[in-house]
This record gives structure tokens, C-alpha cells and sequence, in this order.
């Protein structure tokens, strides 16, 4: 949804009022954090149905009962589109692409369908019954799908951007990082966004690092991290932080940027968020004071430029 239709659908959005409510919240992420945030946010979002869009609900890309995609996309296109995917986050124990009643994470792939995209958003495997790498495996499973079914879905295969958001951005960075978890031929991607997530074990707060998901023995922790992987990979990358993000969220948006400037000596793309928490960055997209959704139009264009390039 661009700018001016958010306002028009509700012109009693307040940007400005709607950050100083966020900033009240503080960074401390809590469950009642997570519900406000949603409660603040939730009456500015489109409600189903969506006009103009085509949806297609919990397309299975694997044989569990996770292993399910939400598809958004024109009615009307004229050639394929670039897709972004986009992965939830939930400690690695729980989060889900949408739930009824609840514009979110809906939001994302609406938003996406409205300029020029094809909206994916996906679940996967939670642990502790599918610790790493399960959530970039299923990551990978999903990249195979579009592969397979860009045809069907009016999706531009060599246009692959994935976005994933705390625990989601951590397992995009570790499809990214990680070639056992990619097809043999390669990622398969133009790019990747990654909003708040977890990079670098070895220096993450203990509250960030899920066992149930890592595993307890921090002997593997430095082979699970993603921050060599991402330092060395050719695929353009987003990193994003929110600015009332909790502190060992924002240091590792640091340490991956820093780490890929002593590599390559160029800064990788980067935003933070104003005003903006944990979750409010991808809550806000689509409104009238999205500062993530021009970000990431710009961020596809230039992948699939260099892409091009590269090929």
C-alpha cells in the first residue's frame, strides 16, 4: 500500500504520536511488549478481504504440518515479479505467519503485492523438536518451491529476495551463510534482508540464544553462527535494527556490519529504524511513515542489478 492510500484508509493515523507511543514501550522485549505493539498497530493495516489480490493460503512446500506458505500477488501483472519471502520470528519455539482475525503478518506480502512484488510469507519447523539448522533448511525448501512454481505464481525466479525478522533473520542469514543448507547449484536468491536477528553466538546475550534451537554445547557455537558466512558471500544484503531494539539485537547488526567492512572495506546497505521497537519495524510497513518499505523497494532494484551484472 503505498503512502497516500494508508492515510486515505484511515486518516487518523499520527506518526509521530504512533512513535512516542512505541518509544513508551521501552526496548525490553517482553510477550506484553509484542501484544501492545500489535494492538497499536492493528487498526491502521487492511483487513481482509484485500482488493485485487490474489491469495493463496497454506501452500504446502514440505510434508509437515509447518512446512506451509502464504502466496499474495496481482490480479492483474504483466510479466513475472520480483518475490519476497518473508520469515517470522519466535524465539525458535514459536511465531506463525498469520493468525486469523490479526493483520499481521499479512501486512507484508499485502504490502509487497501492492508494489509490483509477489508476496510470500512462510512458516517452518519449530524446535525443540527440529533444532539447527531446521529453520534454513526450510528456508532452502521454500526457495526450491518458487524454483519449481514461478511459472504458476507470476514470480521472476532469478528476483528472490528473502526478508526474515528476529529468529526468521537469523535462519535467512543462515541460508545465506551456510552452502550445506543451499541446493547444490547455488542459494538461489538475488538478496537478502535481515531485520533484528542474531548473527554472532559468541557474542550474543545468553537470553538470545535459544538452546532448544542451538543447541547447549557452546563448543558449536562459533560453527552456527552466521557472521563468516555473511562477511564472505557475494549476495547484497539489508541490515536493518530497530532504534529501541534491545541492546544485544543492535550489537549484532554491528558486528555483522563491521566484520563486512574489514572484509570487503565497503559498508553493507543499512537502516535503523527510528522510533521504531523489535517488531514495530515490520508491524509499521505499508503506512505513512514507512521507513521500511522504500528501503527494501531500492534494496530489490539494486539486487536484481547486480544480479544481472554478475550473471
Amino acid at each position: 500500500m503505498s503512502d497516500a492510500s494508508a492515510t486515505s484508509q484511515n486518516p487518523a493515523f499520527d506518526p509521530v504520536a504512533m512513535r512516542q507511543e512505541v518509544t513508551k514501550l521501552g526496548p525490553t522485549l517482553t510477550t506484553e511488549l509484542l501484544a501492545q505493539s500489535q494492538r497499536l498497530y492493528a487498526p491502521y493495516q487492511e483487513a481482509e478481504p484485500y482488493d485485487g489480490l490474489l491469495v493463496s493460503r497454506d501452500v504446502a512446500y514440505g510434508s509437515q504440518e509447518r512446512q506451509r506458505l502464504d502466496a499474495f500477488r496481482a490480479e492483474v501483472a504483466d510479466a513475472p515479479q520480483p518475490a519476497l519471502v518473508f520469515v517470522h520470528g519466535g524465539g525458535f519455539v514459536g511465531g506463525d505467519k498469520h493468525r486469523p482475525g490479526s493483520p499481521f503478518y499479512d501486512n507484508i506480502a499485502v504490502w509487497a503485492a501492492r508494489n509490483g512484488l509477489v508476496g510470500i510469507n512462510m512458516t517452518y519447523r519449530l524446535a525443540p523438536d527440529h533444532p539447527w539448522p531446521a529453520g534454513a533448511q526450510d528456508v532452502g525448501a521454500v526457495v526450491r518451491w518458487i524454483h519449481e512454481n514461478a511459472a504458476e505464481f507470476g514470480i521472476d525466479p532469478a528476483a528472490i529476495v528473502l526478508m526474515g525478522q528476529s529468529a526468521g533473520a537469523t535462519h535467512v542469514a543462515t541460508y545465506v551463510a551456510n552452502k550445506d543448507v543451499q541446493p547444490a547449484e547455488g542459494a538461489g536468491i538475488a538478496g537478502a534482508a535481515l531485520v533484528s536477528g542474531v548473527y554472532d553466538l559468541a557474542i550474543a546475550n545468553p537470553k538470545a540464544i535459544s538452546t532448544a534451537y542451538f543447541g547447549g554445547d557452546a563448543s558449536l557455537y562459533s560453527e552456527r553462527s552466521t557472521i563468516r558466512g555473511l562477511t564472505e558471500t557475494n549476495l547484497p544484503l539489508l541490515i536493518a535494527v530497530a532504534e529501541n531494539d534491545p541492546a544485544h539485537f543492535q550489537q549484532q547488526s554491528l558486528r555483522v556490519i563491521s566484520a563486512a567492512f574489514e572484509k570487503k572495506r565497503q559498508l553493507p546497505r543499512f537502516l535503523q529504524m527510528p522510533g521504531h521497537n523489535h517488531i514495530t519495524g515490520v508491524l509499521h510497513l505499508g503506512l505513512a511513515d514507512d521507513r521500511l518499505g522504500p528501503e527494501l523497494l531500492s534494496f530489490i532494484g539494486r539486487s536484481r542489478a547486480v544480479l544481472q551484472h554478475s550473471s
